[in-house]
């Protein structure tokens, strides 16, 4: 009778599991991959992380955890280094172009290994055996800096849509003529009326014409809109004073 096969590490674990996070506010978006082959070591982090009320996502190989990539959008990468089918470093480079931040988690302590991790693209070095309140604090600020780089991408992308004048659409003679009234009246008191079949859109030109006009008022007199406030005041104060 032949010997049973023993049990290929790399195949044991191809299932990703996923933790399902409360319903608190906010939590459906923080979406966290575990990628370590230590099963008890994976419900260790699962304890841990708790109170952070994440999604998490549990990987335990290198191609387990690239099909995890590839399945959905990711906050943060866990990451251990030893995995049987591969250095775990290999996946730092991936996350990075990804915009994921990855924090390494691992026993291993050759010389040098902590800042060729940083230097791969790794946020943070965790040491094993784990410290509670060291781990908590690296999640933390990875979050926190993948939320904050979230933002600085969402500013920069609405700076790039166009504002004003050239919100309008179209590119013909007529249309150029247009928008250069518009531009030239905008910093004078000219009534500006704009006409047009319906289905061409004149009511196009309404908001970006404002818009100039109030850029060009500001130009004109940057302390205009304090004194308006002020005097609203002061004849509110009036008012209430009479009564």
């Amino acid at each position: 009778m032949a010997s049973p096969t023993p049990p290929n590490p790399a195949r044991s674990a191809e299932r990703v599991h996923v933790r399902p996070a409360s319903d608190g506010p906010g939590t459906a978006s923080r979406s966290v991959l575990i990628v370590e082959d230590d099963p008890a070591f994976r419900r260790l982090l699962t304890h841990e992380l708790e109170p952070l009320d994440l999604v998490l996502h549990e990987a335990a190989t290198l191609e387990e955890a690239r099909r995890a990539l590839d399945a959905r959008a990711h906050e943060l990468l866990l990451l251990d280094l030893g995995l049987p089918d591969g250095d775990g470093r290999e996946l730092l480079p991936e996350a990075r172009d990804r915009g994921i931040p990855a924090v390494v988690l691992t026993a291993a302590d050759a010389p040098g290994l902590a800042e060729t991790c940083l230097e791969g693209g790794a946020l943070d070095f965790v040491p094993k055996p784990l410290e509670p309140v060291r781990l908590l604090t690296s999640v933390r600020g990875a979050l926190r800096q993948a939320e904050l780089e979230r933002t600085v991408s969402d500013i920069a992308s609405a700076n790039e849509r166009p504002r004003g004048l050239e919100r309008l659409v179209g590119a013909s003679p007529a249309m150029a003529r247009v928008a250069d009234l518009l531009r030239r009246a905008a910093g004078t008191q000219i009534t500006v009326l704009i006409t047009g079949a319906s289905g061409t859109g004149p009511a196009r030109g309404e908001r970006p014409s404002r818009r100039a006009v109030r850029r060009a008022e500001l130009r004109r007199d940057p302390g205009g809109p304090h004194r308006e406030r002020a005097l609203r005041s002061r004849e509110g104060s009036v008012h209430r004073s009479a009564q």
